[in-house]
């Protein structure tokens, strides 16, 4: 069954096109039957592939207006495993239409509901607005992925966002989630860059991907070739970084089954001596590690309780659960049988709870 996400958010010039056209590709090259749909009238996905008005034979707009199939309507891609269903909104006429059919915001869920499309990934590029087309796209999407600009304006149109997504959540979708927040264009030397990342971490942490996307002038030169960054590029930073999301996105969709954890007690005390009252180190877990840290202290006995979630924030297990006393202490966690995935721990010492995301785990050997 095909997991489908819509890249959304209600603002211009936020790589949000750029994102939905080279995820897609990048999911292609790494052999995921993928399926691009440009939700957007103004066509620039599809132009990101080569195709213009005078190269399709036909759109969306055939689709949602039932002149043609949706099979009729799919167009392959230069990369094998990549087809692309084009916008072919071609004046103000035709938007104006389409924005007439778009107000049945079921119709493109009905639509996908009556079709059997053998793809792993559906990813449905949105304009930079919240009705009409973007509705249609959220109704029938599984999930959405947030493109966010370190600047202060994405911050608040990604608000805007969720807030409009729980509305369709309770009229429309119920299902729908969010897949992940992108940090984009990042410039690691401006003070802007810094602050978006953290402002996003302290609004919604749980849901922000490890990947960011470079700002990259190569993007710019891709789209005048018709052509998505991996393969104008495949060496520059912003291809590795959409490969990198991709890899992200896929770990984040497997299942991940607690077949059997370790028995024996993990957990020791490094030393006697603490310098804060309470803290959760941040660790960066290895992914192609077969163990993970966790390290914490306490400066005075309190107890202690460590649990981890898998991605769809299902408990796997409580690690501690019993009064220590002061120390520095490290817990290897290290299950026999877990498959690859990402997961939170959260340490609770009395009343203080401290988080961190994100544990990537690869089973020993694959």
């Amino acid at each position: 069954m095909s997991k489908k996400i819509a890249v959304a958010i209600p603002k211009g010039g936020v790589g949000k096109t750029t994102t939905a056209a080279n995820l897609a590709a990048a999911l292609a090259i790494l052999e995921k039957r993928t399926l691009l749909i440009d939700f957007d009238p103004a066509g620039a996905c599809s132009v990101s592939f080569n195709f213009t008005q005078e190269n399709t034979k036909g759109g969306l707009y055939d689709l949602l207006n039932f002149t043609k199939s949706i099979n009729d309507v799919i167009h392959k891609t230069s990369l094998d495993y990549l087809d692309l269903i084009p916008s072919n909104v071609i004046d103000y006429e035709a938007e104006e239409k389409l924005n007439r059919v778009t107000t049945n915001v079921l119709l493109f869920r009905n639509i996908l509901n009556q079709e059997v499309l053998f793809y792993d990934f559906i990813i449905m590029d949105c304009p930079p607005y919240l009705r009409g087309m973007t509705n249609l796209a959220l109704v029938a999407a599984d999930s959405v992925i947030i493109p966010v600009k370190s600047a202060f304006f994405s911050i608040n149109a990604l608000k805007k966002l969720i807030d409009h997504m729980q509305w369709m959540k309770r009229n429309y979708n119920k299902e729908l989630k969010i897949e992940g927040i992108l940090n984009t264009m990042i410039e690691n030397r401006t003070k802007a860059s810094g602050l978006t990342e953290t402002r996003l971490f302290k609004l919604i942490g749980n849901h922000v991907f490890n990947t960011r996307i470079p700002k990259s002038t190569k993007l710019a030169e891709a789209s005048f070739y018709g052509k998505p960054i991996i393969t104008y590029d495949i060496d520059c930073s912003a291809s590795r970084a959409y490969l990198n999301l991709a890899e992200e996105l896929l770990i984040r969709n497997k299942v991940c089954p607690v077949i059997e954890l370790e028995k024996e007690h993990n957990l020791k005390k490094l030393r006697q001596e603490t310098e804060n009252d309470y803290k959760l180190y941040q660790n960066d877990p290895n992914p192609f590690n077969f163990n993970t840290y966790i390290k914490f202290e306490l400066k005075d006995g309190n107890s202690v309780k460590l649990t981890i979630f898998d991605i769809h924030h299902e408990c796997i297990g409580v690690f501690i659960d019993e009064k220590l006393s002061a120390g520095v202490y490290e817990y290897n966690w290290a299950p026999r049988e877990l498959r690859e995935g990402v997961y939170y721990y959260r340490l609770d010492i009395g009343n203080y709870t401290d988080s961190k995301k994100m544990i990537f785990y690869t089973d020993k050997g694959e």
